[in-house]
């Protein structure tokens, strides 16, 4: 993925009228660090690079997802959080359960 794909998808999101923007992906269960201060485009390429060896189905290995909220009018990271890990064979329900938790908690702090 390429940075100009991902500034044409902000480029996009923010002629759509959208004021913020969520992007969640599943990554190799040692990528759990924070992510702090870097753009939407910035994460959106990054995305797309673990979803290569995530989940690959080798035995023992375990995924986390990674969720993001960015202000479109600012580009600035809003909210983020990390599962913990899962097996792979997991990752609809694990999909579902943390979908459903994102969102009630953004709409408790204001977000939604």
């Amino acid at each position: 993925m390429s940075k100009d794909l991902a500034g044409r998808m902000a480029g996009l999101i923010r002629d759509g009228g959208f004021d913020g923007v969520m992007v969640v992906w599943m990554a190799s269960g040692d990528e759990g660090g924070p992510i702090s201060s870097r753009t939407f485009g910035d994460v959106y390429a990054a995305a797309q690079q673990p979803a290569q060896r995530a989940g690959d189905g080798s035995p023992g290995r375990s995924v986390r997802l990674r969720t993001f909220v960015y202000s479109v009018a600012s580009d600035a990271l809003i909210w983020s959080a990390s599962s913990r890990r899962f097996a792979p064979d997991d990752r609809r329900e694990m999909t579902a359960g943390v979908a459903r938790v994102v969102m009630e908690r953004l709409q408790e702090a204001g977000l939604l």
